[in-house]
């Protein structure tokens, strides 16, 4: 996997991307990561570039110059994998929900506590995550070979992406100081994470509108290719209707992000939550199209299938990013247990 990455993407400087130019990067925007991040979502490319593209967005928010200058050297020229952890499975950073605890000793920084459903960790030589402190909270780099921290595998909807459990007894680690505003920080990253899901769930629902046409085109019944029959036209149809619709959401998130602007946070999750329904709609649509066929181990339908509910739950549902929307515009409405409304 390491290798695989290094040529497929370090060389391509992909990992250096958002990397300022004085850690070897390129200096771009969260424009070209979503670009990038659209067309691995369409080939469902088994990468942790998602986590990596986190972890230098992270990295780079949080100011603190020596941890950059540490760290992302090594991201840009390919001789280290950072990987975010974005807490537990709702997949973004939720102080509601943080389940390791740190604490400052004789020794330095000390993690404890379990992580579940955390996203690309195998190939990682370094994690990015979340933890509580007795001050607040906290950003810590963990070293992947660090005693005390121990990895295990779980089977997943998604099979395309790795997902493990991670257990922390005493591990070392360094604390990434954040210049200034920690709620804001934590909403800049977050509303990132959901913007690089939007992006590979473009990708996906294209695809997926892709293999529908095409097989609609080749196959046939009663003599002719199915796509000629109105119920398929009509789902191809809405189908391209919802790719254009998603694309339109995305660059839109992706260039106010670039941007810095105020409105990122909140069309992140509007964006989050139109993407999830109707990508998960179009990789069902796909199954519908291909028929029998769609649901056998033999296609790839049911791959993007699950790759789409999958980046559905990750960073909050539909209703989840509604209930925050709703707080964010003055409607009197939470939503009941834990949730993106508890880090706001």
């Amino acid at each position: 996997m390491k290798f695989a990455l290094a040529v497929a993407l370090i060389v391509l400087g992909l990992a250096g991307l958002t990397v300022p130019p004085q850690w070897g990067g390129a200096g771009l925007s969260a424009v070209e990561v979503c670009v990038v991040l659209e067309e691995l979502g369409r080939a469902l490319t088994m990468s942790p570039y998602l986590s990596v593209a986190l972890a230098v967005e992270a990295l780079v928010q949080s100011g603190d110059e020596k941890a950059c200058s540490d760290t992302l050297p090594a991201v840009s020229d390919g001789s280290a994998i950072v990987c975010a952890v974005m807490s537990d499975d709702g997949g973004f950073w939720n102080r509601g929900n943080v389940g390791v605890v740190a604490e400052n000793d004789a020794l330095g920084w000390r993690l404890d506590g379990v992580v579940s459903g955390a996203i690309d960790t195998w190939s990682a030589d370094t994690l990015l995550m979340l933890a509580q402190t007795p001050d607040g909270f906290g950003v810590f780099l963990v070293d992947t070979t660090a005693p005390g921290l121990t990895r295990e595998r779980l089977d997943s909807l998604d099979l395309t992406r790795e997902m493990s459990r991670l257990s922390f007894t005493r591990v070392p680690a360094r604390r990434v100081i954040v210049g200034s505003g920690f709620n804001s920080y934590l909403t800049r990253v977050s509303s990132f994470a959901l913007a690089a899901y939007v992006a590979e769930m473009a990708g996906v629902a294209r695809k997926c509108m892709e293999m529908s046409v095409d097989y609609a085109k080749d196959r046939q019944q009663f003599g002719r290719p199915i796509g000629s029959f109105q119920a398929i036209k009509h789902k191809c149809a809405q189908m391209l209707v919802s790719v254009e619709s998603i694309d339109g959401a995305l660059w839109k998130v992706s260039r106010l992000a670039a941007s810095n602007s105020s409105e990122f946070a909140l069309f992140a999750a509007i964006a989050k939550a139109y993407a999830s329904e109707q990508c998960f709609k179009v990789a069902s649509d796909n199954i519908q199209i291909h028929g029998g066929i769609g649901f056998t181990w033999e296609h790839d339908a049911h791959l993007y299938f699950r790759r789409a509910k999958a980046l559905q739950i990750l960073g909050g549902d539909p209703s989840v990013q509604r209930a925050w929307i709703a707080g964010q515009i003055g409607f009197p409405f939470k939503l009941i247990g834990p949730g993106r409304d508890q880090w706001t």
